[in-house]
């Protein structure tokens, strides 16, 4: 039987505090490219599969927001169902920035974060690597494999300084908060010991120390994470999460997630060559594992149209492609 995947999928195109967090075009749709792509080439069905979204025009519903509890939520209760053998994935689309770190041997006492549709307001604060890591930690204790995509990057800067003629951020960076944060704000690590956290090694990336996770972020530590106007007029997206989805609907069962990684770096330094995205962890394993693999062995038939066509619920994200052969059969 194949493993369960359960996902988180967080995309947020405004911020309840725009001074700091301008709008972004693309984190939406990059969210929404993911649920469609697990759904279909992968067959996840669509209960393990939460989406988060901070729209333009907050179309959503209060608990399908993308803001700081509801993150926690999805991750304590909706991954928190995966078990032995799972798989679980968190695509982060958004703005990541820093934040004052609690740990006074933090470099320049700042330490990267993602940032909720409701942070940096009052009493609401971004959401550390620490406390990604303490979650990660949690479900890993139960025997799960966690996937992590984080499409934004964490160098300081200010976002409106490289912003579009539209109006909107060309790259996914926000100044840092500054504000001191109350220690019972932080998620506690469930794992770490009275003698304080033990030292562990961070990869290029600079989010999380290197672990059992597997973790695909969008650049190096001092790069940035850019939007991209895809030429299939996709319209805005970010340019990891675009490739990510453009490579894996073409590519076939099995891959891996270096061999995934570097194509998705071909194509991406062809657009920006100062973007060069990092995988860190277990690169060996087979992307998704096989989550998908049983239920991308047939699809169903939706309509007969005449003898000559039949319409059925797969498409590039299901591998086919001109000249696809198909065999038919009886229910």
């Amino acid at each position: 039987m194949p493993n369960r995947l359960f996902a988180l999928l967080a995309g947020i195109d405004r911020y309840a505090n725009s001074e700091q967090a301008p709008p972004l075009r693309g984190c939406v749709a990059d969210v929404e490219g993911s649920y469609a792509l697990l759904t279909s080439r992968f067959g996840v069905p669509p209960a393990q599969v939460r989406l988060l979204t901070a729209r333009l025009d907050q179309s959503e519903p209060d608990e399908a927001r993308a803001s700081r509890a509801n993150l926690l939520r999805g991750w304590q209760e909706h991954l928190g169902q995966a078990g032995s053998g799972d798989l679980v994935f968190f695509h982060y689309s958004g703005y990541g920035s820093q934040a004052r770190s609690l740990d006074p041997a933090g470099p320049g006492g700042f330490e990267p974060t993602i940032v909720p549709s409701d942070s940096r307001t009052p009493g609401v604060f971004d959401l550390t690597a620490q406390e990604l890591a303490a979650l990660s930690r949690r479900i890993e204790g139960r025997g799960a494999q966690v996937i992590m995509l984080l499409d934004c990057c964490h160098t300081p800067g200010s976002a409106r300084r490289i912003a579009s003629e539209a109006g909107a951020a060309a790259v996914r960076r926000c100044p840092p908060d500054g504000r001191l944060r109350p220690p019972e704000s932080l998620l506690r690590d469930e794992a770490a010991t009275d003698a304080g956290p033990t030292p562990a090694k961070h990869g290029p990336s600079g989010w999380l120390p290197l672990g059992r996770h597997v973790l695909l972020a969008a650049c190096r530590d001092g790069e940035v994470a850019y939007e991209y106007e895809a030429p299939d007029d996709d319209g805005w997206r970010g340019a990891v999460s675009y490739f990510f989805q453009q490579m894996l609907a073409a590519s076939p069962p099995g891959i891996t997630w270096a061999q995934l990684h570097d194509a998705i770096l071909a194509q991406l330094h062809a657009v920006y060559p100062g973007q060069t995205p990092q995988l860190e962890g277990p690169s060996h394993l087979e992307v998704f594992g096989s989550a998908g693999r049983e239920r991308t062995s047939f699809l169903l038939v939706q309509e007969v149209e005449s003898q000559e066509y039949v319409r059925v619920n797969g498409g590039a994200a299901a591998g086919l492609t001109p000249g696809s052969r198909l065999a038919l059969y009886p229910p």
